[in-house]
């Protein structure tokens, strides 16, 4: 998926995760920070960036066969922290643990699906990659433009309409409050 998607995807998770969490420390600053990780797993790019020094993603590039595009990176922190949080008696660093790593695992199960090659879904056993209606085009422009036109990418199209229909709503919910406006 695309930059937008995994805005969406990270902010929906984040709310799921923040709908079951009581009571919720600082909402604001977990939501963003949930939102912003949903994009965290594609931050290997500026890593592909200052390799190459160009901002071509050309056929080459395939970040998905990278390890920041693999559960155990985002899972196995993410638990570590959680379970220190718990340790430490910090239960605001654990809901941060749980929004993140649920928001960098959600952008891993979006690139799964209209992906160019899929993910390695079972690293660190095998580096055989898969998905849902991988495209089978590797990355850059060759991909861009063929998920564009697949039917798959309206996925992404309603996560990402789903996200702004919350926000609306969310927005609309607290413009009635009663002494707001």
């Amino acid at each position: 998926m695309k930059p937008t998607g995994h805005l969406a995807g990270g902010y929906l998770a984040t709310r799921l995760v923040l709908k079951h969490i009581k009571p919720v420390l600082n909402r604001k600053l977990l939501l963003t920070a949930g939102t912003l990780a949903g994009m965290l797993p594609d931050m290997d790019t500026l890593y592909h960036l200052a390799r190459t020094r160009s901002l071509e993603f050309g056929p080459d590039f395939d970040h998905h066969r990278w390890i920041s595009h693999t559960f155990p990176f985002y899972l196995i922190p993410g638990l570590l922290v959680y379970g220190y949080s718990r340790f430490a008696n910090r239960p605001w660093l654990g809901q941060l643990s749980l929004v993140s790593t649920t928001a960098t695992v959600t952008h891993l199960l979006q690139d799964a699906i209209g992906s160019g090659t899929g993910l390695m879904w079972a690293w660190p056993f095998t580096r055989r990659m898969g998905g849902i209606c991988t495209l089978h085009v590797k990355g850059g422009r060759a991909w861009l433009k063929a998920y564009d036109r697949h039917p798959i990418a309206w996925v992404e199209r309603l996560i990402v309409l789903a996200a702004v229909g919350m926000l609306i709503r969310e927005f609309l919910k607290k413009m009635n409050r009663p002494g707001v406006g």
